[in-house]
């Protein structure tokens, strides 16, 4: 059985039917990065903790094109 990973549609043109496809959720990913380092900036002077980002994974099902 074949899983794909983030939707790539480049990739999955090669099937005749999509695969099931794990979405790490880039797009999102990307969004909450952007908004610590923007609050980074604008606090630059007080000392910050780490944190961590965690954005769940969503199941996409199998299907035809």
């Amino acid at each position: 059985e074949i899983f794909g990973c983030n939707g790539d549609e480049g990739t999955l043109d090669f099937f005749a039917s999509r695969p099931a496809t794990i979405d790490i959720r880039l797009c999102e990913v990307a969004k909450q990065t952007v908004k610590r380092l923007i609050s980074r900036i604008d606090n630059y002077r007080k000392p910050m903790a780490t944190t961590e980002i965690i954005i769940e994974p969503k199941m996409l099902s199998a299907g035809k094109k």
